[in-house]
């Protein structure tokens, strides 16, 4: 413990105010990242099971494409909760 000399005030420790900000601010940017994955990974799968349907793609692509936005929703899920 740290004691104030006579003509300062208490010394004040803790942790910075800038510190809750800048928590705050990469908190939000982190949930809004991984909300934007789950959203970005629920509107592509459809649109591969489309390409492969109008015989776009093959169903090896489309199966890769479908694992990959599944990794993509899982990963922006651990993202959002890590946030929260």
């Amino acid at each position: 413990m740290a004691v104030a000399g006579r003509w300062c005030g208490p010394l004040v420790t803790g942790t910075p105010r800038w510190h809750s900000v800048a928590t705050r601010i990469v908190r939000t940017l982190m949930r809004s990242v991984g909300h934007w994955m789950q959203k970005a990974s629920l509107l592509l799968l459809p649109l591969a099971v489309i390409l492969q349907l109008a015989s776009m793609i093959s169903q090896g692509q489309m199966l890769v494409a479908m694992v990959f936005f599944a990794c993509l929703f899982w990963i922006g899920r651990i993202v959002e909760g890590y946030a929260t």
